[in-house]
């Protein structure tokens, strides 16, 4: 059983780790940008920006990862929303109601985003089609 759990994380190593990194962090500056000044631009560059990583996880056949995506994207941006609140607000109330965007409004913000980027990545997978791989062997019980 060990070995079964050492060779998937050696499969799943940087596959998609810089690209999980490099969406989260343009997304945590979207919703800084977001919460400090409105825009309907910035949110459309949200969208665009999710749907280029929903492309590139649909097209590297990773859709399992937009399951931990908008989670490592809420730690990365916690933070930062939390200032981007005090900048909006004021020091004493926006961080008050920073804590309450960050618990409540992310959860909602997490979920589009697992939508969105789960129906692109989905659809681009579809078109993909399958995987042209080596084909499985699969041994039974008394080694045939």
């Amino acid at each position: 059983m060990n070995g079964v759990v050492l060779e998937f994380s050696k499969r799943a190593r940087g596959a998609g780790s810089f690209a999980l990194s490099a969406w989260s962090v343009a997304m945590t500056v979207v919703v800084f940008i977001d919460i400090v000044a409105s825009s309907a631009l910035v949110t459309l560059v949200g969208f665009a920006v999710s749907a280029l990583y929903g492309v590139y996880l649909g097209w590297r056949r990773r859709v399992a990862t937009v399951f931990f995506a908008p989670l490592v994207n809420w730690t990365l941006a916690w933070f930062p929303t939390e200032i981007a609140s005090m900048i909006h607000f004021g020091i004493l109330k926006g961080f008050f109601l920073g804590l309450l965007l960050i618990t409540v409004g992310w959860a909602v913000i997490g979920f589009v985003e697992f939508l969105w980027v789960g129906m692109v990545a989905v659809f681009v997978r579809s078109l993909r089609g399958r995987s042209r791989g080596e084909p499985v062997v699969v041994f039974g019980p008394d080694g045939r």
